[in-house]
């Protein structure tokens, strides 16, 4: 019987009811705009597709669907193979147990294991009918279609082919909006466009397991690909138990911009306070106007009960044809205390053209306390306000740069700025083939403003009162450098003039004769107090480097200098000359240094195979002769209290520095030959700084030749990804190169920083050779992967939190999220200074400890703990603890934070990934009163 139909239903290509038989196809008709079809859809086709999207293999086993068709076609025989190669007809092959063909009424009826094949569109059904009369097409007993790897079922499926329209009853299918793949089972609506769909009765979910963890149970369904989904009204069932019911769904999926009310933000708790001092809040009301894809503006409002109403409207901008794009932002907040605040920003690049470019990046706040007063996020806490300007031209001789920049500290108004600075950057004439010349000249006007001062006691009618006076300075400067290259020799010529001028209070002490008093020996302590100054300084460097000598071993380079006599700069003028230039002399320096490296190498172990020691030692000689300094000079540049110096003395001074490092070579993985899996790394590392001493300054009477205050080490490795620690020391107790000193090493700082992940334990195991080594790059990707948001939920009050939640955001796969871990220490203390009477004074210490983890503790789980301890007081300056929980496809968020200024936050949030705006917050957050 199979044979029998088969061959029958093959001859329906050439003679389907008779009265079409030799009838050629028709041209399929040009596609209308923006029009689209649906799997196995084709233009003319007798049989409509089911409407729906591609699901993937693994989504289809899980949810029980075929993953092809069941039945398959016999091999064609001769006749068959003749009339399948006519050109010029669609065909469309059948095949069933049994099959009726009703020439007169035009009808096909397709009974047990029917299937049809159009163009590679297979659908599958226990029973097919068509009646193109009535232009009907029915299926009967679960009806499957596939192409492409696209599976549509459903119970029985109805269509109309002249309306191009039909209904499938208890269907299940899918389709793709943004990064989510919705499943829609119950009654579905289909037409000829795959753009649209409708259903009733219908579940929503996009849970891809065969019970999934949520669905939507529903009354309607509309989809319009990449327009909109509106569900009504839905309840949220959590497996089968109803949690929530909602009257509509809306999400528009619209791509690009589009104008639009902003989505208000707010909490459950900004509905049903949990306490009466709770104060609401609620955040991001406002419109957003997209006229076109070249410019926008957003104007929005944040209440914040108790505290503040801030209103805001911001504004983008992108010109192609001009090359420029940039954002504009103005806010105002009124707090209920009365005082406001106004902020501005502007960001805006230009390019004129490939050779001019303008950057700027301005930002303006009246009053920054009251954004400090009010932020919970320790980053905006402890920042600055920086705006900077910067223009480049570029050409064919050189560079052009100017521009300003300006930082304001958001707790106490002070700041520094530089308007403008100027640069330019040439580059190297070649006079000859010989002699090179690399000009640069450089102009900036420096200022700085608001620095506090010192406490002043005022009196007052009532008694007394304090005053904290501000002060401040500015100063401009002029560098030009022209070194010039002859052959092997670089001459190095440098010019810098500095003028400023102070407004900044100065507090000077010292010991002075008492001149009231007939003892020779008697002196008084003298508090010199000064409210600013002027001065200006002009300073001329050059020397001749020399070729360098050995430079494959000893590496010795030659050098001649010609120096400044005496401390300071070459010329100077303040108020202790009368606003007049002073010079002092000139001297030659004759330097010497060497800096070989010596090797050795030892045996490998575990999975190293060999250990290089390098020892780099650097040894600098110089010498210069004795000579006078100018006395209006030298008392132009003595402090009060001291008598000038007038001669200087001959220097003949040798420092040494060392640099050690420890380094391993691994072992070339099995069947490597040419070595090119061997990896190199650096056990240890161990910079020492250089330590002198001048043999001119040991002659003198009551001196030492040390000439070096302050001794450090860095020590660096590779074993713990970026390791490195510094040690500093204080070598003398007292003033170096006295008698009077003694040498006593104080710590004076121990700065460190270093990450641990779980290749550090790896790479730590292979080296000792318990485990085989890490594969190279993986260290890298668990560091990427630890520094992915987990929770993907700004801070309240945050700019980023009026925004869309992007599932790329969240937990990276399902978890199991790499440890990482980095640590920093800093510890600064100094030592206590003798006072005048013999005291000594006490001296200060400070240390502070940075922390920031991630890891999840489960698959599921993932854990942030970013914390700043001042070890000194002995308490937490600043904590931020991030909970997030993946739960397929629903995540949560639980942010802790608490501000250096006190504030501290709870944020909750609950929301549907592939669906953000259905969410769940909670917020509660306490604010020091200032």
């Amino acid at each position: 019987m199979r044979s029998s139909a088969l061959l029958t239903l093959a001859a329906m290509v050439c003679a389907a009811a008779g009265a079409r038989a030799q009838v050629p196809t028709q041209p399929p008709l040009p596609i209308r705009p923006g029009q689209t079809l649906l799997p196995g859809q084709r233009l003319q086709d007798s049989v409509p597709p089911l409407g729906g999207r591609k699901i993937d293999s693994a989504s289809a086993r899980r949810l029980g669907l075929p993953s092809g068709p069941k039945q398959s076609f016999l091999p064609p025989d001769s006749i068959v193979s003749q009339l399948l190669q006519f050109e010029g007809y669609s065909v469309t092959r059948y095949r069933a147990d049994s099959a009726t063909v009703i020439p007169d009424t035009k009808v096909v009826d397709l009974r047990g294991n029917a299937m049809t094949d159009r163009g590679g569109a297979i659908l599958e059904a226990k029973a097919i009918r068509y009646e193109e009369g009535k232009c009907a097409i029915e299926a009967t007993g679960e009806p499957h279609l596939f192409e492409g790897g696209t599976v549509l079922i459903g119970e029985t499926a109805k269509f109309d082919t002249c309306k191009e329209r039909g209904v499938v009853r208890d269907a299940l299918t899918t389709f793709n909006e943004g990064a989510a793949n919705w499943f829609i089972r119950g009654n579905l609506a289909v037409d000829s466009s795959q753009a649209r769909l409708y259903a009733g009765d219908a579940e929503l979910t996009s849970c891809d397991l065969p019970s999934p963890h949520y669905h939507f149970a529903t009354r309607e369904i509309k989809w319009v690909s990449k327009s909109v989904l509106v569900a009504r009204p839905a309840v949220l069932y959590i497996r089968d138990v109803p949690v929530a019911w909602i009257p509509f769904m809306f999400q528009d999926t619209k791509p690009g911009r589009r104008s639009g009310i902003l989505v208000p933000e707010f909490g459950f708790n900004d509905i049903v306070r949990p306490t009466e001092g709770y104060n609401r809040q609620v955040t991001n009301i406002g419109y957003y106007w997209a006229p076109n894809d070249y410019f926008d503006a957003a104007a929005r409002i944040d209440w914040y009960s108790r505290r503040y109403v801030s209103f805001g409207i911001s504004t983008q901008y992108r010109l192609l044809n001009r090359f420029l794009n940039g954002a504009l932002a103005y806010r105002f907040t009124q707090p209920t205390s009365g005082a406001t605040s106004k902020e501005i920003n502007w960001n805006h690049s230009q390019h004129f053209n490939a050779s001019t470019s303008l950057n700027a990046n301005v930002s303006y706040v009246t009053n920054s306390s009251i954004v400090s007063r009010n932020s919970v996020d320790p980053r905006v806490s402890l920042q600055t306000i920086r705006s900077g300007i910067n223009f480049t031209k570029r050409y064919p001789w050189g560079n052009i740069m100017a521009g300003m920049s300006r930082q304001e500290n958001i707790n106490d108004g002070s700041g520094t700025q530089d308007l403008p600075s100027f640069d330019i950057n040439p580059k190297s004439f070649d006079i000859t083939r010989n002699i090179t010349w690399s000009p640069t000249f450089s102009f900036r006007r420096s200022e700085a403003f608001k620095i506090p001062q010192e406490i002043l006691l005022a009196g007052a009618t009532s008694g007394i009162d304090t005053l904290r006076p501000r002060g401040g300075n500015q100063t401009s400067t002029i560098r030009m450098d022209t070194p010039l290259r002859i052959g092997s020799f670089n001459w190095t010529n440098s010019i810098r003039f500095v003028d400023g001028d102070s407004t900044q209070r100065s507090t000077v002490r010292f010991r002075a004769p008492n001149l009231d008093t007939p003892e020779p020996n008697d002196s008084i302590d003298v508090v010199q107090v000064r409210n600013g100054g002027f001065g200006s300084t002009l300073q001329w460097d050059t020397g001749i480097n020399l070729p360098v000598l050995f430079r494959s071993t000893w590496r010795v380079q030659p050098s001649v200098t010609i120096n400044n006599a005496g401390p300071g700069d070459f010329a100077v003028r303040n108020a202790q000359t009368n606003g007049k230039w002073v010079t002092q002399n000139k001297r030659l320096s004759f330097n010497l240094s060497v800096s070989p490296t010596f090797f050795a190498f030892f045996g490998g172990i575990g999975s190293v195979s060999r250990i290089r020691h390098s020892i780099s030692p650097f040894i600098s000689y110089s010498y210069a002769p004795e000579a006078k300094i100018p006395e209006e000079f030298a008392r132009a540049t003595t402090a009060p209290g001291r008598a000038p110096v007038l001669e200087s003395i001959s220097q003949q001074s040798l420092s040494i520095g060392l640099s050690q490092n420890i380094e391993a070579k691994g072992k070339p993985e099995e069947g490597d030959t040419l070595g090119t899996t061997t990896r190199k790394f650096k056990i240890l590392s161990i910079n020492t700084s250089s330590i002198g001493y001048d043999f001119e300054q040991a002659k003198q009477p009551g001196r030492t030749g040390w000439n070096t205050s302050f001794l450090s080490n860095t020590i660096a490795s590779d074993v713990i990804p970026g390791f490195s620690v510094t040690v500093s020391h204080d070598l003398w107790d007292g003033a170096v190169g006295f008698q009077s000193s003694k040498f006593d090493p104080f710590l004076t700082g121990i700065t460190t920083q270093f990450s641990l992940t779980g290749n550090t334990f790896r790479q730590l195991g292979a080296f000792l050779g318990l485990n085989a080594p890490p594969k190279p790059g993986s260290d890298a990707l668990d560091r990427r992967l630890a520094n992915q948001g987990f929770a993907g939920v700004g801070l309240p009050g945050d700019p980023r939190r009026g925004g869309v939640i992007q599932p790329t955001t969240l937990l990276p796969g399902r978890g199991n999220r790499p440890f990482q871990s980095t640590i920093g220490v800093s510890i600064t203390r100094s030592r206590g200074l003798l006072n005048f009477d013999g005291t000594r004074a006490t001296g200060t210490s400070a240390s502070t400890l940075t922390f920031n983890t991630s890891f999840s503790p489960t698959p599921f789980w993932g854990v942030t703990w970013t914390t700043t301890y001042n070890a000194t007081d002995g308490r937490f300056e600043a904590q931020n603890i991030q909970l997030s929980r993946d739960l397929h496809e629903w995540r949560a968020a639980f942010n802790f934070t608490k501000s250096p200024n006190g504030n501290f936050t709870f944020f909750f949030k609950v929301y549907l990934s592939d669906f953000p705006e259905l969410k769940f917050d909670y917020n509660q957050t306490t604010f020091q009163q200032p």
